[in-house]
């Protein structure tokens, strides 16, 4: 038998039952006939005029907007974030040749995103050559980033902006960030950076664990803004600091921090401009056995 495929225009195609491209509209999702599923295009997606190469994955999910095989994500990224509240990067080894996703970086600049993941197997890296961005960019407010694993290419850059995970405003004040646990190898700058630039400000920052594994300059980072928490943090090898707290031109005030592993803590005072207040850290092991300079 056949299935007229309904439209807003009246009647459709003719489809073939079990066809890998058959389908039946409901006026939500469209769903293949003994195939696969098939999710039709949201108001969302129009708006942002994205490009959907994989139908079959929900919008949203960075799979829907590249191909099975893509070394390059940029754009699936970008595609996803303009077109739903929920990004979804799911375990990379599974889905992208090497086992990564691979972006030049990551832009969160629309308020209230989250970026939804497979814990620690999903792997975001940042693409080679001296590209001077982080792998993930926090720039509004009550956007979440759920557990992630980021990687860098500390061998070959060559500048010192390649941060693992951001939260900096590129204007005004964000709050309410969320970030869950955050794992980060061989990145050339900080596995995660919380801070502003004057007369900017970030508030409420809430980061899970942090664990930097040959790491050019810190593992942590917090250089302006208030009511910042962060779990625990360790690592192999940090160039610098294990954990660092200081102005940079912008006050830090209300930073607690768990247990810190590793080989230096740094919480440095104030400027004329600027200064800290209010940092507590659970406990700290420094012996420079673990962490060698790298």
């Amino acid at each position: 038998f056949s299935v007229t495929v309904k439209t807003s225009a009246g009647t459709g195609a003719v489809a073939t039952p079990g066809a890998a491209s058959a389908a039946y509209c409901d006026g939500t999702n469209v769903f293949a006939l003994g195939s696969e599923p098939f999710y039709e295009v949201t108001a969302g997606e129009l708006a942002a005029a994205v490009t959907i190469v994989r139908s079959k994955y929900e919008p949203g999910d960075v799979r829907r907007y590249c191909t099975a095989a893509e070394t390059n994500h940029q754009i699936a990224f970008a595609a996803a974030h303009a077109s739903s509240a929920a990004i979804y990067a799911p375990a990379s080894a599974a889905n992208t040749p090497g086992g990564f996703w691979n972006v030049d970086y990551f832009e969160m600049n629309i308020e209230g995103r989250r970026l939804k993941t497979d814990g620690l197997l999903t792997k975001i890296k940042q693409r080679t050559g001296n590209i001077n961005r982080r792998i993930i960019e926090v720039r509004a407010s009550n956007v979440t980033v759920d557990d992630v694993w980021v990687e860098g290419n500390i061998a070959t850059d060559t500048g010192e902006q390649q941060h693992g995970v951001l939260v900096q405003p590129t204007s005004g004040t964000i709050r309410n960030i969320k970030v869950g646990n955050v794992y980060g190898k061989d990145l050339r700058r900080d596995v995660v950076l919380v801070g502003a630039l004057t007369p900017n400000y970030v508030r409420q920052v809430v980061v899970g664990n942090v664990f930097g594994e040959n790491i050019y300059r810190n593992v942590v980072s917090v250089t302006g803004g208030a009511q910042v928490t962060i779990g625990d943090v360790d690592g192999t090898t940090a160039g610098l600091f294990t954990l660092d707290i200081e102005t940079n031109n912008v006050t830090v005030q209300g930073v607690s921090v768990g247990k810190v592993r590793g080989r230096t803590v740094g919480v440095i005072g104030t400027t004329t401009a600027a200064f800290v207040d209010q940092v507590s850290i659970d406990s700290m092991d420094l012996d420079p056995a673990f962490m060698p300079d790298s």
